[in-house]
């Protein structure tokens, strides 16, 4: 599924481990980038309830896990919480 949409979208097929996990370590992959997926959109509501700095540490150690660290991802993390 992962692999098709960056096919689709970007002409690309990605070689990287994470992208050519199968089985249990595929799901659990699949899960994290879902729950940092959602954290990321929950940001602004958790923002108000002074709970942005929990997400946003908790976005970033999701980067370090799923992401290996990529610090694009987490400089756009903390830009967005920084624009909130």
């Amino acid at each position: 599924e992962r692999q098709d949409a960056l096919r689709r979208t970007f002409n690309f097929k990605c070689a990287c481990p994470t992208c050519l996990q199968t089985g249990q370590a595929l799901l659990r992959s699949n899960k994290v980038r879902q729950r940092l997926q959602d954290l990321r959109s929950a940001l602004p509501s958790a923002v108000p309830q002074r709970l942005g700095p929990r997400v946003l540490e908790k976005i970033a150690e999701y980067i370090d896990e799923e992401l290996e660290g990529n610090a694009a991802a987490k400089a756009y993390t903390y830009h967005m919480g920084s624009q909130l």
